[in-house]
């Protein structure tokens, strides 16, 4: 079974702006303005090819899951990819990519996710397309329209 995920975001922000406020997102979400706070919180060293993200899933109840994505691709200023880790219960990852538009810029954020069969990743799965994806997105889309 796959998962698969395709969103773009139109915003005002130049291609500039967007990609420095993802930056800034990916090394430490918390103290991001566009990140959706109350569904993920991620963190990284830095944002380069090789580096580690963590991240911490916010799911209904107080419940938490922390999860490990390795930078596989970081294009400065244009986009970058991140693939799970084998402690992840899913295998795949994303690319997000920021692309100049006449008024503002693009954001598109896309991929997908093998699901093996065990209990875990058949929870991790549906936690992502029936709760996380949708939530997740809208809020994204929110907070980038107010920037």
């Amino acid at each position: 079974m796959r998962i698969a995920f395709d969103h773009t975001i139109a915003t005002a922000l130049s291609a500039e702006q967007l990609w420095r406020l993802l930056v800034q997102s990916f090394r430490n979400s918390d103290e991001s303005p566009i990140w959706p706070h109350d569904f993920e919180s991620v963190r990284s060293a830095q944002v380069e090819t090789g580096a580690l993200v963590r991240a911490v899933y916010k799911m209904p109840g107080g419940l938490r899951s922390n999860v490990t994505y390795r930078f596989a691709l970081v294009e400065p200023g244009r986009r970058l990819r991140y693939e799970t880790e084998p402690s992840h219960p899913l295998r795949g990852g994303g690319t997000v990519e920021v692309q100049a538009a006449q008024a503002g810029s693009l954001l598109h954020w896309h991929g997908g996710y093998d699901v093996p069969w065990r209990p875990q990743a058949l929870f991790a799965a549906a936690f992502t397309r029936l709760y996380f994806e949708g939530k997740f997105f809208a809020a994204l889309e929110s907070n980038l329209r107010v920037r």
